[in-house]
């Protein structure tokens, strides 16, 4: 989430997805493994 990298007043945020998928997996209605 973010409007560009190191805008200054302008909040970042960036997450490594992969550390989440068993939760993503688990909490949505997705029927693959293809995320």
């Amino acid at each position: 989430y973010g409007e560009q990298c190191a805008t200054p007043m302008k909040p970042t945020i960036y997450t490594r997805v992969s550390n989440y998928i068993d939760w993503i997996r688990e909490n949505s209605d997705f029927d693959t493994n293809e995320i």
